[in-house]
Formats: C-alpha cells, structure tokens, sequence
C-alpha cells in the first residue's frame, strides 16, 4: 500500500484503489486498472483538487490565527487611562516647561472623562466624539485661542505617542476637534521712556513688591538681552563671564536643539549685575533665587506680578477689541514687550537683522544655522546701541568701554563715539577725584 499526501493507493485482484478522507468520511474508490503509472496518473487527477482545498484552509486558519494574536498584542499592550501619562513620560525629551503643560492638559482633560464618560478607561476608548464634547466644553469657556489650540495640540500629540507605544492602529481622535483661529497681534516694544519708568519704579526702595531688587535685575536682564521671562528668573550666575563681559547660555525654548548664545554685556547690565555679585564664600546659583523658587511653587501668580510691574506705570497692558460681535481685552504689553524692544531699539540703531537673530535666538535649526557666522564685535555693538534707561543705574565708569568705542571709530561716527568716550572718561576721573 503506497500513501499520497491525503490518501491511499493499493491494489486488490489485481486492481488498484484509492482510500482518501474528505471531511471526516473515508472514502474507497476503484481506479479500474492494474498498470502502475496509468493508477498513479488517475489518483492525481483525483487528489489534486482535494490538496488545493485542503492548503486552502490551512491558510485561512494562519490568517485567522495571526489576527486574533494580533488582537491579543493590542488588548495586551492597550494603557489605562490613570497609567497613560506615566507610559508617555519615559523616554520624554521634551523641556521641563513644556512637558508641565502637556501633563496640566492631560489632567484637565482625564478629570472632564471620568465625570462624563466613567465607561472610559483604556486609551483605545477616548473616541472622536468624546474628543469633539470635550472641545465644544472648552470652547463655553473664556479661553484665549492660543491657549485653546495648545491645549488640543497637546492631548493631540500625547494621544499619538500613545498610540504608537501601544500599538494601537486607529485614528486620533484629537484631528476631528476644529482649532480656534488667532489673533495675530503681538506684544507691542516699549518706548524707552517706558523703559525708563519701569526702571526707576523698580528702583524706588517705597516701591511696595515682593523680591523688588530681584524684580529689577530680571528686568535689565530681559531689556539687555532679549530673554525671556522663564530665562531671566532661571538666569544663574554661571551665565555670565565678568572678565570678557559675555553671557552664555542655552535659552529654555531652544534647549531641544541645544542651541546656545552669546550675548555681550550693556554696560548698564554689567553694573547692575556687578552690584549683586556674590562673594567666592557664598554658593549662590540663580541670580534671582527667591523669583527662581516662587515660579517653581506659582508660574502663573510670577507672570501676574510681571505685569503688574508694568501697570503700576500707568502702562495700559491691554485694550478692548472687538472679535465676533463682542467686545474683549487683548494683551499689548508684557514682559514679552523687552524682547521686541530690544530687537527695535537694535533695529533702530542700523544693526542687521542677521545681528539680532544671532543674540536673541531662535527656535527654528535654520535660522539659527544661517545667523551662526555673526562676529562676537559684531554683537557687541549691536548691544551698545542700546540707550541707558533709568535714572539711578548709571554705569560705574569704566575705561575698558572707552577702549571698545574707540577701536570701532571710523569716519562715520568718529564724532558721536568721541563724546561716549569723553564722558566715560569724565566720569572716571570724577570717581577717583571723590575717592581721594
């Protein structure tokens, strides 16, 4: 008896059979033939058709059963929603600031899910239509449209990581929720007699606010060199070179890039920050350490006392407008305002665009690559056209100064740079004529 692949050919009185199962029900079949090759010829005609349906359902049974280990895989690695956030954070790079918004966002939007779909409770559950209630909820309250569009970018991208890291193959919910559209006025600069109130009111010790002296060092920061709020109460004593009258450091914004500037010293910054130096003995980190310490506790109440700053000048901080048929107060002037007027006051002064970028920064790698070829002089003269705001911080005299104008003289402005030169010099020789 000879076996083939699904069956049986033997022979018997002198004839050959064949014995095959199909479904279960074995089944005897006379060839009708005692030669060899003509029986084995008339089985594969036979068997043929049986073996395709038999390799048929072997392939749809490994089809079926890859699918169901594949649903298993997603049930498997599918988060809870109180687990969410913990997946996400690991392997994070994201800078500080921004993953503290990313997780206010999450929490916000995880605490309006169990109060109205407590059925949810696996990241695979958040639908569209939840996502789009929970916009629609959002939008009934009076939030700005860039805080509101941040908002949603943030679930947006949470939810996306989370779905990669879980294998989920689905749509993002997040994409069918509308952004708002925005209001692309900016902060207005200040003119440099606001420049000057804020200074002097800063300076004033019947000046009732909390850490003044700390306030007024942040605000010759970001008026100085262009930084930000967040950069500027952060600001450590490590950033600043005393001797070559350089600032370095990698802004907040731009840290993911690593991107660092180099920023020269105004000597009206130099003098302040000379005054709060301290000593080799004391181990003093951030330049403002009480502001450093309450924007951990309270960045929000931080930002409130910045502007407060600029209202208790008789600034106006915001003016109504209108937007669809209602009337509403947009903000006009911040703490924001010193980066616009510092690029203003540089812009004012002829200094290339080019020049500018490469102290301020910026967020974009392409940009930042093009500025990257800007001088250290050119630089510095960019800052030195900066005016001297504030009435009692004059800077201590230094004939270090009078060298740098004096190396940067030439036919065009031989005469304004004389008269710096002189007044410094002046003023040297008044400091000394009291020291004696």
């Amino acid at each position: 008896m000879a076996r083939n692949t699904t069956g049986y050919l033997h022979k018997r009185g002198g004839v050959y059979q064949i014995e095959y199962v199909i479904n279960g029900k074995r089944i005897k079949r006379s060839l009708e033939t005692g030669n060899r090759r003509e029986a084995e010829k008339l089985c594969k005609e036979i068997l043929s058709p049986i073996q395709a349906i038999n390799q048929r359902d072997k392939m749809v049974g490994i089809k079926a059963a890859i699918s169901a280990k594949e649903d298993e895989i997603n049930v498997t690695n599918d988060f809870t929603i109180d687990k969410a956030w913990d997946v996400f954070i690991k392997g994070n790079t994201r800078a500080e600031s921004t993953t503290k918004n990313y997780k206010n966002s999450w929490s916000t939007f995880t605490t309006w899910l169990s109060k109205y779909h407590p059925e949810a409770s696996m990241v695979s559950q958040i639908s569209q239509q939840m996502a789009i209630s929970y916009g629609e909820s959002l939008g009934e309250k009076n939030i700005a449209p860039r805080t509101y569009n941040r908002h949603i970018q943030a679930l947006s991208h949470l939810t996306k990581r989370l779905h990669l890291k879980a294998g989920i193959d689905s749509t993002n919910p997040w994409q069918f929720v509308q952004l708002r559209s925005l209001d692309t006025q900016s902060k207005k600069e200040f003119s440099e007699k606001q420049l000057t109130s804020i200074f002097n009111k800063l300076a004033d010790p019947d000046y009732e606010l909390q850490d003044r002296l700390e306030w007024e060092v942040v605000y010759h920061l970001g008026a100085y060199t262009g930084l930000r709020l967040i950069d500027c109460i952060k600001f450590k004593w490590e950033f600043v070179n005393f001797e070559t009258r350089q600032i370095s450091l990698i802004p907040v914004k731009t840290k993911r890039l690593m991107k660092r500037v180099s920023i020269p010293i105004h000597p009206s910054l130099y003098a302040m920050l000379a005054k709060y130096k301290p000593s080799e003995s004391v181990d003093l980190e951030f330049v403002s350490p009480h502001l450093s310490e309450r924007y951990d506790r309270n960045q929000s109440g931080v930002c409130r006392s910045a502007v407060t700053i600029i209202e208790d000048c008789d600034i106006k901080v915001r003016e109504k407008t209108k937007r669809k048929n209602r009337q509403i107060a947009v903000s006009q002037y911040g703490f924001h305002s010193l980066r616009h007027s510092f690029v203003s006051f540089c812009a004012n002064a002829g200094v290339p665009l080019a020049v500018v970028q490469s102290i301020v920064g910026h967020s974009s790698p392409a940009i930042t690559n093009h500025y990257s070829h800007i001088s250290n002089e050119a630089a510095k003269q960019a800052v030195l056209s900066i005016p001297n705001m504030g009435s009692n911080n004059d800077p201590e005299p230094d004939l270090q100064s009078a060298i740098d104008l004096l190396k940067n003289a030439n036919e065009n402005n031989w005469q304004d740079l004389t008269k710096k030169v002189c007044k410094i010099l002046d003023g040297i020789a008044s400091t000394q004529f009291n020291n004696e």
